[in-house]
């Protein structure tokens, strides 16, 4: 691990499973925290171990809204959503932020 490694920065594209309106949603410039590590003793049944971590989103710059946007979502009937994760989606009016 290179203790003086700087932030790399990331989008998070993402969609609630079961959301009936099938909404997806991107957070733009997202920085994360490095998991928590912990172990437990095996007993009878198994508990499946879960990791936390701490997602932040910081505002960029859109040109075309010539506004700073954090995040920005897409319906089922929104022209983006077939290639909704295909690259990261910049929107071009205020109607999907």
């Amino acid at each position: 691990e290179d203790a003086g490694a700087k932030t790399k920065y990331f989008a998070l594209l993402f969609q609630f499973e079961g959301d009936e309106s099938n909404t997806r949603h991107v957070m733009y410039k997202c920085s994360a925290t490095r998991p928590s590590v912990s172990g437990n003793t095996t007993e009878e049944e198994i508990e499946p171990q879960t990791e936390t971590l701490t997602i932040t989103a910081t505002a960029i710059h859109n040109a075309l809204l010539d506004k700073d946007i954090v995040k920005a979502r897409c319906a089922e009937d929104d022209d983006a959503y077939e290639a909704w994760f295909g690259g990261v989606y910049q929107p071009a009016s205020t109607v999907t932020t």
